[in-house]
């Protein structure tokens, strides 16, 4: 994890933004990992799971009540920028994970292409 992270998401709380992560690793890994990095109570929601984002993405704003054209969500690949577009939620490529931002951009899905989540501050 990044050193950032924690005071960006503690940022984004203060903003009465609601926080979620839909992965495709196992619950139990990941609710252990954020644990781990103190940061697990930071999030509204936390869905490890390996079926398709695009229905847990509409299932976690449904959930909230929060429209999925007001949401948005950061992906490092673009299959999870393919899965966020399907969902209708805004999708933010961050180019410190999986894919580079070539081919983040050339997916065509991405509102923006970011190259450190502490952009999010100013995007939302």
């Amino acid at each position: 994890m990044y050193h950032d992270v924690p005071n960006i998401l503690k940022a984004l709380r203060e903003r009465d933004i609601r926080l979620a992560i839909v992965s495709s690793h196992p619950q139990s890994n990941l609710v252990r990992e954020l644990d781990e990095y103190g940061i697990v109570n930071l999030f509204d929601e936390v869905s490890g799971d390996p079926t398709p984002k695009t229905e847990r993405l509409q299932m976690i704003c449904a959930k909230f009540q929060v429209p999925t054209e007001e949401s948005f969500f950061v992906e490092d690949t673009v299959y999870g920028l393919r899965s966020g577009h399907r969902a209708g939620v805004h999708c933010f490529g961050v180019t410190t994970g999986y894919h580079s931002r070539e081919r983040l951009e050339a997916e065509g899905t991405a509102v923006k292409v970011i190259d450190s989540l502490s952009e999010i501050l100013e995007l939302v």
